[in-house]
């Protein structure tokens, strides 16, 4: 395997556990509050935390498996494309003033660009196999 192959990999693993970090807060409301700077109030804002922080453990997870599983990669980019696109997109809507949550903003667009770059050479690499 070329060394790019290996970055293609390393870009999606990346992606993933970038992803897969806010699981952690499937821990608790202290976990929570750490992970975005805001103050839980209600145990119905943390059940939908919690479940929040689950679907992103689903998404990263998919996204770690199809760095070794290549033909996941096209399932699990959208899947990261949506995710953080729809963050990216929301986030304007709402004027957070948080830095955690600017964090974020800023982690997720270096993400989609790490995604695109590393779909981008998957598909580079899929299309050089078919005219060979």
């Amino acid at each position: 395997m070329s060394i790019l192959k290996y970055i293609v990999t390393l870009l999606f693993v990346i992606v993933g556990f970038i992803n897969f970090a806010p699981l952690m807060g499937v821990l608790g409301q202290a976990r929570l509050e750490t992970l975005y700077g805001v103050e839980i109030n209600s145990p119905d804002m943390l059940l939908l935390l919690r479940h929040r922080a689950v679907l992103f453990g689903i998404v990263g997870g998919y996204i770690i498996l199809s760095a070794f599983k290549p033909t996941l990669r096209k399932t699990a980019t959208i899947f990261g494309f949506l995710s953080m696109i729809s963050f990216v997109w929301l986030y304007p809507s709402n004027s957070p003033s948080n830095a955690l949550l600017d964090r974020v903003l800023q982690i997720d667009v270096i993400a989609i660009v790490l995604l695109a770059v590393g779909y981008g050479m998957h598909n580079f690499f899929e299309r050089s196999k078919t005219n060979t």
